[in-house]
């Protein structure tokens, strides 16, 4: 059995100060999903031995820096390649890796999410600071497909849907 914890970074200010989006930071309500979201891996999240893929852009590294001292994790890995990463990257992506190991990746929509419509078979939109577990009953990641994950477990922290 396989397990794949999806997780689109949390709510950030539409422009950066440098002018590209790949430095824009989280805003103030991003910060305090985080709260939540740490809270919930910490209660509700076995993440023993979990390996966590992260794009670098700064909005992602800020919230996995948010949450990671609540994720029992034992390897992390930034990647430029993560950034705005389409499906069929991901997929590719999720299909080299070799660990045996149930994995986190932290990215962006709408990768993220047609990922995730892809294993389900059906349609899902990732929220920001939202979390899903897809489970597979499979041994190993290239095994994986279309149709094959089902939805084990959905969060989005409250802070989120107050406005």
């Amino acid at each position: 059995m396989k397990h794949l914890y999806i997780l689109r970074h949390a709510k950030t200010n539409q422009f950066s100060p440098t002018g590209k989006d790949f430095d824009r930071e989280l805003m103030e309500k991003g910060v305090k999903q985080l709260v939540e979201l740490g809270t919930y891996f910490q209660k509700k999240v076995d993440s023993s031995g979990l390996v966590c893929f992260i794009s670098a852009a700064k909005r992602t590294q800020q919230t996995w820096m948010g949450i990671k001292h609540f994720v029992r994790y034992i390897n992390e890995t930034s990647l430029h390649s993560l950034y705005h990463a389409n499906r069929q990257e991901l997929l590719d992506f999720i299909w080299e890796q070799k660990t045996e190991s149930d994995m986190l990746l932290i990215g962006h929509n709408f990768g993220i999410s047609d990922l995730a419509s892809y294993f389900l078979d059906e349609e899902i939109v990732l929220s920001t600071s939202e979390l899903i577990q897809l489970s597979f009953d499979c041994d190993q990641w290239n095994e994986t497909s279309k149709g094959m994950a089902t939805l084990t477990a959905r969060f989005r922290p409250l802070v989120d849907a107050v406005d």
